[in-house]
């Protein structure tokens, strides 16, 4: 290895070992103290020896497998090389998040998905969508008044989507009993204790277990397919195994995994597949790139339709397209312009097909979100400090190290990341995001890794160097997951 990687391996290990010992010692506020602190985990609560076991082997597998497949693709692989090293990245994924959150405590893993989707205080949505959607189409068509008299916390703060999926899974569900009894029958066995709990004080019918079980199964599936569009994302601007090393980071970030199983964590597969779509915009053929730019629109239409978290993935998206080398400004404008199309065609044919305004939506949203630093105020100066060590914690050490050095020459930086680093400072700077931002910046994370795909081949790290740094990650992530509490209610 060359000395500066060392360096930086040396780096990113001294830091995690420091973070871990830090965490660990509980002489630290996770947060502002009187406004927003993470919770700990209560005393004595602790993996068993055979699940730190099993996510200690899922760690190790998984950097090995990462490292491996930088080594594998090399600088300019085939497309067949490359599509056979991604696919065999999403199964891997999914393996590696699934025995990451088995070595959780009990009841803070994958259990997650029934204590906290069923619970209206840490999700709401599913208690929203079985009482009160009886009548989907009405309760659409009504959704801007009553959304405005919502809270200013998560329901009150978001458009319909999620009540959607989980009104048409719960509906699914009771049409196909013999589904819902298959899915119940097939659960892990976390999942499955996880209702003796809840059915101490809530009858489940099997409809509704079987609902809850697959919305985290779903979610968890979604975010561990993010290294697809993250990639394609990358592979825009970077050689393969640079591109590789990008995405191989994002299934062991802490809040990819602790956040489970919240709707946030499968935001960053559409943010970041509109993104993608974004850089091949101004790439190949002109027909190409519009249709690529008509992709990215209809996908911030649809991110729109469950959060507004897309509103500044937008901006991105036509920050990406107007910097875009080797391209006329009237081809730039002509690809903004077909990203608008692609996003208001889907949004107004929904809005005539469920007669739901969608923009009256928004704006009861955004002034609901506007409540919420009144209702809750929060300490300008101390979050402007706290929110990028936040950040660094949540995206990984490691991961944040490898992007520092991406993006240290500015001109040489991935502009997707330059781009979402800009917007995050703004937001931080402006008010309008302080706190909770391993949470609410988890659409924006897979952007910022990009640079570390990128810092990673800048110092020309190779397949070894990468699986250290992964599994650094994981590691980090194991005792991050033993020691807080992030989804449960307060």
């Amino acid at each position: 290895m060359r000395k500066a990687v060392l360096a930086v391996l040396s780096v990113q290990a001294a830091l995690t070992l420091g973070f871990i010992l830090t965490l660990r010692s509980g002489l630290f506020p996770l947060g502002i103290p009187g406004e927003w602190e993470w919770l700990r985990l209560p005393r004595g609560v602790t993996p068993i020896a055979l699940q730190w076991a099993i996510g200690v082997s899922a760690v190790l597998g998984y950097a090995m497998f990462s490292g491996w497949g930088m080594t594998f693709l090399g600088m300019t692989p085939s497309r067949l090389k490359q599509g056979t090293a991604v696919v065999g990245l999403v199964v891997a994924s999914l393996v590696a998040q699934m025995l990451v959150a088995i070595a959780a405590p009990e009841g803070y893993g994958m259990a997650k998905w029934i204590l906290a989707l069923h619970n209206p205080g840490s999700n709401g949505y599913y208690t929203v969508a079985k009482n009160q959607m009886s009548d989907p189409w009405r309760f659409l068509e009504d959704y801007p008044n009553w959304i405005r008299k919502q809270d200013a916390l998560h329901v009150g703060t978001h458009p319909p989507g999620l009540f959607l999926v989980q009104r048409g899974l719960l509906n699914a569900m009771e049409a196909s009993p013999e589904t819902a009894r298959f899915v119940v029958d097939h659960l892990p066995q976390s999942v499955s204790m996880a209702f003796t709990v809840v059915e101490q004080y809530a009858h489940l019918p099997r409809a509704d277990r079987a609902t809850l079980a697959l919305t985290g199964a779903l979610t968890m599936l979604l975010c561990s397919s993010t290294v697809l569009p993250l990639y394609l994302l990358a592979r825009s601007v970077l050689p393969a195994n640079a591109a590789w090393a990008a995405a191989t980071l994002w299934p062991l970030v802490p809040s990819a995994i602790l956040f489970q199983p919240t709707a946030d964590t499968a935001f960053p597969f559409l943010s970041t597949s509109a993104l993608a779509l974004a850089a091949y915009a101004t790439r190949g053929t002109p027909r190409s790139g519009l249709i690529a730019a008509a992709g990215s629109g209809a996908v911030l239409a649809l991110g729109m339709g469950f959060t507004l978290a897309f509103l500044p993935i937008g901006l991105i998206v036509a920050i990406l397209i107007a910097t875009a080398p080797g391209r006329s400004l009237r081809q730039k404008g002509e690809a903004i312009a077909v990203v608008g199309l692609g996003f208001l065609v889907p949004t107004l044919l929904g809005w005539g097909f469920t007669r739901s305004n969608p923009f009256l939506t928004w704006w009861w949203n955004q002034r609901n979100h506007a409540r919420f630093y009144v209702e809750y105020p929060r300490s300008y100066l101390a979050w402007v400090v706290a929110n990028p060590v936040e950040l660094a914690v949540a995206i990984g050490l490691p991961g944040a190290v490898w992007g520092l050095v991406g993006i240290a020459r500015v001109r040489e930086a991935p502009r997707v990341s330059l781009a979402t680093l800009s917007l995050l400072v703004v937001l931080t700077l402006s008010g309008r995001s302080l706190s909770e931002v391993a949470r609410l910046w988890l659409p924006m994370m897979p952007a910022l890794l990009v640079a570390a795909g990128a810092g990673l081949a800048r110092l020309g790290g190779g397949g070894a160097s990468l699986g250290i740094s992964v599994g650094l990650i994981g590691v980090q992530t194991l005792f991050l997951q033993a020691t807080i509490q992030v989804v449960y209610p307060t």
